[in-house]
């Protein structure tokens, strides 16, 4: 609901930050079954999932008639999402979905 939220924010939601922590729902099925086809881990699909899941709800809120992730003064805007991996965090759920 967050991601859908922020892509359909317009210009008063400017950044998001999400970092996930569990698997659950469709969304874990959905990662786990991706984890296990290409070999990787599982959270670091689940982190890439949500980097996705943001770029689309911006698609998708612009191709429905709003403004989708939009600038300040309301234009469409590009929206520069990104992986990221903090190694001082003391967990191995260190990764964060950065959108700007």
């Amino acid at each position: 609901r967050l991601v859908s939220f922020f892509g359909s924010g317009g210009p008063l939601l400017r950044e998001l930050v999400l970092s996930p922590c569990c698997l659950k729902g469709w969304l874990g099925k959905e990662v786990q079954r991706q984890a296990r086809e290409l070999h990787r881990p599982h959270y670091e699909v689940l982190v890439s999932t949500l980097a996705e899941l943001v770029r689309a709800a911006c698609r998708d809120a612009e191709g429905e008639g709003g403004s989708g992730c939009a600038d300040s003064s309301g234009s469409a805007a590009e929206v520069e999402v990104r992986e990221w991996y903090d190694a001082e965090v003391l967990s191995e759920k260190n990764g964060f979905v950065l959108a700007s």
